[in-house]
């Protein structure tokens, strides 16, 4: 089993022999991050994060950090909500019609 930590548990060295999904998707499982309590730590993560998917042709940031920072973005700013919340309102009608075509 692999620790994460550089070494496997059986000592043998720092690359993993193997590595199966289910561990992979158990780390990711247990890492949680809140977000900052403050009204400006919460605007500078999503400001960053719009940025980053502005700069999405750059490798690790991409177009999955807008809607992220948009989301970030809306429980502060009732401008940012609003507009949330009408493309919220609009995807869901478009899917109600589309399942409905295809029943």
């Amino acid at each position: 089993m692999w620790n994460w930590r550089g070494r496997s548990e059986e000592g043998r060295g720092i690359i993993p022999v193997s590595l199966d999904a289910a561990d992979v998707s158990a780390w990711i499982r247990a890492r949680r991050q809140t977000l900052p309590d403050t009204r400006l730590g919460r605007t500078l993560v999503g400001v960053a994060f719009v940025l980053g998917g502005l700069f999405s042709f750059l490798p690790v940031l991409g177009i999955w950090m807008l809607p992220l920072g948009f989301v970030i973005l809306s429980i502060d700013w009732p401008f940012i909500r609003r507009r949330r919340r009408q493309a919220e309102v609009s995807l869901s009608r478009w899917w109600r019609g589309r399942r409905a075509v295809g029943t």
